[in-house]
């Protein structure tokens, strides 16, 4: 008889949720950019995406390190590169271009729903746990 696998609650429920959350919050982004939203609202929404992905990304890493998965420095170069885009985003909100706004949203969102999919993907199933 095979006894049910062990899992981390956090990666199908704590890491898919935030996934959720941060997709969202990047839609958001884009949204608000979009109408044509006040640069006071398009900052708030960059810093505090800003923090929620930079939260996000050192709990990922560290169940990735927790369970030896052996692509963990691989996968922070990724989330190190996805935050200094996000930084540049910032800058934008700072300097009032929405010329290089829009598609820095774009690019953003393009690569966390990539990452998400591949290699995110990758690691759970490395980890032996359902995402």
């Amino acid at each position: 008889m095979d006894l049910p696998r062990a899992r981390l609650p956090t990666l199908p429920d704590g890491v898919a949720a935030q996934h959720g959350h941060l997709a969202a919050g990047i839609r958001r982004l884009r949204h608000v950019h979009a109408a044509g939203g006040q640069w006071e609202d398009l900052t708030e929404l960059v810093d505090q995406l800003l923090g929620e992905v930079a939260g996000h990304f050192e709990h990922e890493e560290l169940l990735m390190e927790r369970g030896a998965f052996p692509g963990l420095e691989q996968h922070r170069s990724m989330h190190s590169s996805f935050l200094r885009r996000l930084t540049a985003l910032r800058a934008e909100c700072d300097r009032r271009e929405s010329e290089l706004m829009g598609v820095l949203v774009e690019l953003l969102e393009a690569w966390f729903k990539n990452h998400e999919q591949t290699a995110d993907r990758s690691a759970a199933e490395f980890l032996g746990i359902e995402s």
